[in-house]
């Protein structure tokens, strides 16, 4: 894997598997920003809504003093589609545009994600954001498919291990490293989007009949 700057537009781009797949990545905090990504989005695949996965997820803030226990806020969330992410910055935005609530509630979509339930409750307790799509939680569906309801503990690492095993496997320990930051380091980005991007292929290997 790695990553680097796009030249002109301000963009990340991480590759994975070799160079196989080239992940775009926007990471904003501008409402603007976010809404224009999502309007990107679905120029390229309105055909297609019906159809159309969505991986989802949250990062949060480290616990600070005075914090509840197992209450820190959601500091970012995630989207991929394809080779597309957005990396929004929850804790710095001036507001959350309608365009992302609009997307993410669309029910002609499949939001997936691993523990994406809580992660979208968390979302909609803490923000007004409406996570109101097709939601799939992807170890629920592996074992669906598998027939063996130990999957329904597993990991998203233990579902790319599984049905992606060309993939090499993220460094898990930046999960608690401090995404409440403005500026996130490169590693945070990589890994972020190699997050989204996993939960992304594990979905097409498991749902190839909409994709």
């Amino acid at each position: 894997m790695g990553i680097f700057l796009h030249p002109t537009d301000g963009t990340y781009v991480v590759t994975a598997c070799n160079g196989e797949f080239r992940i775009k990545t926007t990471v904003t905090a501008e409402p603007f920003a976010a809404s224009c990504w999502i309007d990107e989005t679905l120029q390229i695949h309105g055909h297609r809504m019906g159809g159309l996965i969505v991986s989802l997820g949250i990062e949060c803030r480290q616990p600070r003093v005075g914090d509840r226990p197992g209450l820190t806020p959601a500091a970012l969330l995630y989207i991929c589609v394809e080779n597309r992410c957005l990396v929004f910055q929850l804790l710095y935005c001036a507001y959350i545009p309608d365009k992302l609530s609009e997307f993410l509630s669309d029910d002609r979509i499949r939001l997936v994600g691993v523990r994406i339930r809580d992660h979208a409750l968390k979302l909609e307790e803490e923000y007004p954001l409406m996570v109101r799509g097709h939601v799939i939680d992807l170890r629920e569906l592996a074992a669906e498919k598998s027939g063996r309801w130990i999957e329904r503990l597993y990991t998203l690492y233990d579902l790319v291990r599984e049905y992606w095993p060309g993939m090499r496997l993220f460094n898990s320990t930046l999960n608690y490293s401090e995404w409440g930051r403005l500026e996130l380091e490169l590693e945070q980005i990589e890994y972020v989007t190699v997050k989204g991007f996993s939960q992304f292929q594990v979905a097409h290997r498991l749902l190839p009949d909409i994709v």
